[in-house]
């Protein structure tokens, strides 16, 4: 019986992968697919999308800088989170 297992095509020859990671959490999927969307989200932009309070809302955030899926940029009323380019 001839051995078939050469004809089977590599798929890590150069194959673009298409499926990008996402986080577990759907919040903080919702969060991530909104800031790949647009430019970066606003705590209050957030909130709405999720429709949740604002405590609730920037503990997520905060979980996702430090997973390494966003990060922050500028400071207090002008704080924009934004989608991290650095690999881990």
């Amino acid at each position: 019986m001839p051995d078939k297992t050469e004809k089977v095509p590599d798929s890590s020859n150069g194959v673009p992968d298409t499926t990008e990671k996402m986080p577990d959490n759907e919040q903080e999927q919702q969060i991530y697919k909104y800031v790949s969307e647009n430019a970066g989200i606003t705590t209050a932009q957030a909130m709405k999308l999720l429709g949740i309070k604002q405590r609730r809302t920037r503990e997520i955030l905060v979980k996702m800088i430090e997973n390494g899926w966003l990060r922050r940029e500028g400071a207090s009323r002008s704080t924009i989170y934004v989608k991290n380019t650095e690999t881990k």
